[in-house]
């Protein structure tokens, strides 16, 4: 019996010991346009598992998500879920929309602060606009990224230039091929871990 109670408290402890991300985002994170398993999220739990890091990605992402479906998704996933990082990807679609940039810039308060509350370690993913939705607004989006992430020291943020993904588009010039996935999983595993660079 003592030896059949010894199995049970090993497996516990060892499920108890893979940590969950969180990831929350729209169709750039939920493989919009290729096979799941290529889609960024995909890669990023295969790849922690191949460097001996037992983790789950847990993918809210969905197609037309907006800072405002963060908001409504985000609790019930933190509850359901107690993930130790939390991956905020969105906003692209409340630009395309041409939404306020204060109301963007709310909503994403909105979401860091649920996730903080739930002690969770955040990665921000800075969402940048084609060129054709004109510089002063497109300055001003990415300008939402930057300035969270001063007023939050502690989120990682990560950036990518419209230049990175040139000849890493799908066709519609909207969503990173699949070609563009790996790049795109290395620097969001490298912000959850590596130390913290500050803010930028």
């Amino acid at each position: 019996m003592k030896s059949y109670w010894a199995v049970v408290l090993c497996v516990l402890s060892t499920s108890l010991a893979i940590e969950q991300i969180l990831v929350v985002g729209d169709s750039i994170s939920s493989g919009h346009g290729m096979i799941l398993e290529d889609s960024w999220p995909v890669q990023l739990e295969r790849h922690a598992q191949q460097h001996n890091w037992e983790m789950t990605v847990i993918n809210t992402s969905v197609s037309g998500y907006t800072t405002l479906d963060g908001i409504q998704v985000l609790t019930d996933a933190l509850q359901q879920h107690q993930p130790t990082w939390t991956v905020i990807a969105l906003g692209g679609n409340d630009g395309l929309m041409g939404l306020p940039i204060e109301t963007i810039y709310t909503n994403l308060v909105t979401m860091i602060d649920i996730a903080q509350s739930y002690q969770q370690q955040i990665v921000l993913v800075a969402m940048t606009l084609p060129p054709n939705w004109g510089a002063r607004y497109i300055e001003q989006f990415e300008g939402i990224y930057h300035n969270l992430s001063l007023e939050y020291p502690s989120i990682k943020l990560v950036k990518f230039s419209i230049d990175e993904f040139i000849n890493l588009m799908q066709e519609d010039g909207i969503h990173p091929s699949t070609a563009a996935q790996s790049m795109i999983m290395t620097r969001i595993y490298d912000a959850i871990t590596k130390p913290q660079q500050g803010p930028e």
